[in-house]
């Protein structure tokens, strides 16, 4: 069976640029006794090669926030969310675009004059060139609606219904629910169920083989509660081990993940004003809302052990933003927006306004992998909330 990688979540490194500038970036390890700064270089070129940052990135926008699933051979598999309207079919619907169809997608993209006219007709482009996928031969879960009253998984061992009840307590319809695949592994697989009717999460963790099959609605005691009585332990593949230490793991979502302590058996929650990286690798301190002037990212092991000297940091200037940007010399930073962030990789929203009304706006990307971090500015219309 062929093992496939969520790729939950971000990455991009195209930028346009009028001019070029100098910021500091700090990486600071626990052996350095003292800070090192190295510059971050605006540029206005598009990478000459598309990293996997840039393309993860990319396949999660054009998805069209379904969920992006990728073979080893490098062609790309999409789960089309099923939701209450409009329904084309009852099931979820699997669709893929080969490697070399993204790679010239992506080309193209590079090669463009205007990226951010590109860019914004990049998600119908990639939409042309869908190929339906049949479950069946991906090695994926099929599931569909049956007669209105629940859901029918089948894999290759088999087949089980579950009673659409399990996702309400009142009396349900499918019209109510939407379905969507968080993940896919070679032993398990996990469903998230929403009730719009009733506001209701749930998650449904599954065996491939269909031998197990937990319900657990995504509320904090709820999920906390099923953790500590070893309910999800069945299911060990979804879940991520990192850092030093094995102490933690993660069960990556769509957007973010859930963070558990393994020795505490619990539920461990980053402040609300952090931001977890789609990949369960970093923390963004301040993220929620970033303001003007030194930012923080820190491993997620760092983070939950309080160790400040392993981190990376890199400073927002809004008047060298704006003046990069080719915008009025009025113009101030208004607010900052994380747009979407993988490992050590961030895409900004910043807003300017001036005295008596709105200056525009940039999108930064902020690439702290390198030797030698860079910043993006180009205009591609991204904002906080779009779900990828």
């Amino acid at each position: 069976m062929k093992k496939f990688t969520v790729i939950l979540c971000i990455a991009t490194v195209f930028a346009m640029l009028t001019g070029c500038a100098n910021q500091a970036i700090q990486n600071t390890s626990s052996n350095e006794q003292e800070k090192e700064t190295t510059p971050i270089m605006y540029t206005n070129r598009f990478p000459k090669t598309m990293n996997s940052k840039l393309e993860t990135f990319l396949n999660d926008y054009i998805s069209y926030n379904d969920s992006v699933f990728q073979l080893d051979g490098g062609n790309v598999i999409f789960a089309e969310n099923y939701t209450p309207e409009p329904r084309k079919q009852n099931h979820l619907e699997y669709y893929t675009i080969s490697k070399k169809e993204m790679e010239t997608l992506y080309g193209v993209l590079k090669e463009a004059e205007s990226k951010e006219d590109e860019f914004a007709s990049l998600s119908e482009k990639a939409e042309s060139l869908r190929q339906s996928a049949d479950a069946d031969q991906m090695n994926l879960p099929l599931i569909e609606t049956e007669d209105k009253n629940g859901l029918k998984l089948s894999t290759e061992s088999g087949q089980q219904a579950i009673d659409i009840q399990a996702f309400s307590e009142k009396k349900p319809s499918m019209e109510h629910l939407e379905i969507s695949l968080l993940n896919s592994t070679e032993k398990d697989f996990l469903l998230s169920v929403y009730n719009w009717k009733e506001k209701r999460h749930f998650l449904l963790f599954a065996k491939q083989d269909l031998s197990e099959l937990t319900i657990v609605e995504d509320a904090e005691k709820e999920l906390a509660d099923a953790y500590k009585k070893g309910k999800l332990s069945k299911f060990g593949t979804l879940f991520k081990q990192f850092g030093s230490s094995d102490k933690y793991e993660v069960l990556l979502m769509k957007v973010s993940g859930k963070i558990f302590d393994k020795e505490q058996k619990s539920l461990v929650n980053i402040k609300e004003s952090d931001i977890l990286s789609k990949d369960g690798k970093q923390v963004y301190v301040a993220g929620e809302t970033p303001e003007d002037g030194e930012q923080k990212i820190m491993t997620l092991e760092s983070y939950l052990n309080g160790n400040e000297k392993q981190k990376k940091t890199f400073v927002i200037d809004g008047k060298a933003i704006a003046k990069v940007a080719g915008l009025k010399e009025s113009a101030t930073l208004q607010a900052v927006e994380t747009v979407y962030m993988l490992e050590d990789f961030v895409i900004l929203h910043i807003m300017f306004n001036n005295y008596i009304a709105d200056a525009g706006s940039v999108n930064v990307l902020v690439n702290l992998s390198g030797e030698n971090p860079q910043m993006h500015i180009v205009d591609l219309g991204l904002q906080a909330g779009l779900g990828f």
